[in-house]
């Protein structure tokens, strides 16, 4: 058999205002408090989460694991568990539990409280699901009438940017909505959307970009910062916005979307800038052949910026 996690432990600077936030996203309820911090509990065959006050959360890490034996003894646990690769640690056991370090370093406790197996339908999973986008839809849009409101550009935007890493402002969002707007001046945007029962969940768009169009401030200060290299991207497409709601993420919207907006693009130059951080939007980019060649104007939210061409 095999140990199972009976707690997480997670350091916090406010373990009640954390504990209140946990109770409501996962229908958890405050199980145990004092002087050292706030336990909460779930079902029954769910992990204890422990917020343990500490006024250093950065130290060793913020969140650990106690493992619990299911059908042994903590010494006949702690032996199975070194032969696994396990370490000891230099804190010094107590009665209740041993501080181990797995193969990386990563300290984890064993305790003396035995909890009961999983269940066995815990494991029987059954075949394997695959997730499909039968439920999303897709489009490519080259007319006003077709392209989504701008609304909408502005509320998507908001829910994939205001989250880490990104961290931005809806003031943020509502200026690529306005930018939005402005293009739809032009009769060459080229877009795609993704819809799931109606509402949009991931869009691009982007129009051609000449140099001798641009007379605007915001363009005269990234030809400045990209120098020699202004020049390629002249007689380009410019990919001004590329976003997916979070509650469709890890479905592969992102990339489908962007790649079929190149298709739809039909050029073989394309550039875009993104924030100069590294972000699964970057790593998406280089997967499909964008490189760096200088850094652009900051964002809305003063945050540096990357300029990046697909050639």
């Amino acid at each position: 058999m095999t140990s199972r996690i009976g707690d997480i432990v997670i350091k916090a600077q406010d373990p009640d205002r954390l504990s209140r936030f946990w109770c409501a996203a996962l229908g958890y309820t405050v199980s145990a408090l004092d002087e050292t911090g706030v336990a909460i509990s779930g079902a029954s065959n769910a992990p204890t989460i422990l917020f343990e006050r500490s006024d250093d959360t950065l130290a060793e890490g913020t969140l650990h694991f106690d493992l619990c034996p299911t059908d042994r003894s903590q010494s006949e646990e702690l032996d199975r568990l070194v032969s696994l690769g396990a370490k000891p640690t230099e804190v010094v056991p107590s009665g209740g539990w041993h501080v181990l370090a797995d193969p990386e370093g990563n300290k984890f406790c064993l305790m003396s409280k035995r909890i009961p197996a999983e269940p066995e339908d815990f494991h029987d999973l059954g075949p394997a699901q695959t997730v499909t986008d039968a439920d999303i839809e897709y489009a490519v849009l080259k007319t006003t009438g077709q392209m989504p409101e701008t609304e909408e550009v502005r509320d998507l935007y908001a829910a994939a940017a205001t989250e880490p890493p990104l961290n931005e402002t809806l003031q943020t969002a509502q200026v690529f909505a306005d930018l939005f707007r402005i293009a739809l001046k032009r009769n060459d945007v080229v877009a795609v959307s993704a819809r799931q029962q109606g509402r949009l969940v991931a869009f691009a768009y982007g129009h051609p970009w000449r140099w001798k169009e641009q007379n605007d401030e915001w363009a005269n200060d990234l030809k400045t910062r990209l120098g020699g290299e202004a020049s390629t991207i002249d007689e380009t497409i410019a990919l001004f916005l590329l976003a997916r709601d979070p509650s469709v993420q890890r479905r592969g919207l992102g990339q489908r979307v962007l790649k079929e907006w190149l298709d739809a693009a039909e050029h073989e130059s394309v550039w875009l800038q993104t924030t100069d951080i590294d972000t699964p939007a970057q790593r998406l980019y280089r997967s499909v052949g964008f490189k760096a060649i200088g850094h652009g104007p900051k964002a809305p939210n003063n945050a540096p910026s990357l300029v990046m061409l697909k050639s």
